[in-house]
């Protein structure tokens, strides 16, 4: 499983959980675990990004876009990723 997919599985397992809380006190709880996880998520991400980013120097930093006759718009090779 890739880690983009967790971004989106997280989320929908934090609300989830959220369905079946029963007190206020337990949704905080349930919301700041998600939280934590999804912040942890990102900054793995990041220092991910970065290693490639010492590798292989033509990873992009910022998506690029050119405005002409013909529009173009590069994103991170990160951000594309291969479903097997």
């Amino acid at each position: 499983m890739d880690i983009l997919s967790l971004f989106v599985i997280v989320p929908v397992l934090t609300v989830l959980a959220l369905v079946f809380s029963k007190g206020l006190k337990q949704v905080r709880i349930i919301s700041m675990i998600g939280s934590f996880i999804q912040l942890g998520m990102a900054i793995h991400l990041l220092f991910a990004y970065f290693r490639e980013r010492a590798v292989n120097k033509s990873v992009m930093l910022l998506p690029k876009i050119q405005f002409g006759l013909k529009i173009s718009m590069f994103i991170m090779p990160l951000a594309l990723t291969e479903f097997r």
